[in-house]
């Protein structure tokens, strides 16, 4: 199943996630490469457009 996020379209993924869980920089961006590599998300100029389902660990 794949979701189609709407209503962000003006906040990068990383900043989404820094401003909602005390994470680095570093480890957000870290994951959001894993992810994208991975399949699971789809990201057009950091901004995160979709989401399938995602891994239980990364």
């Amino acid at each position: 199943m794949t979701y189609i996020l709407i209503g962000y379209e003006n906040i990068s993924a990383a900043s989404f996630i820094l401003e909602r869980a005390p994470l680095s920089h570093n480890r957000v961006f870290s994951i959001l490469s894993e992810l994208h590599k991975g399949g699971y998300i789809t990201l057009e100029r950091e901004r995160l457009i979709s989401v399938r389902h995602l891994p239980e660990q990364i």
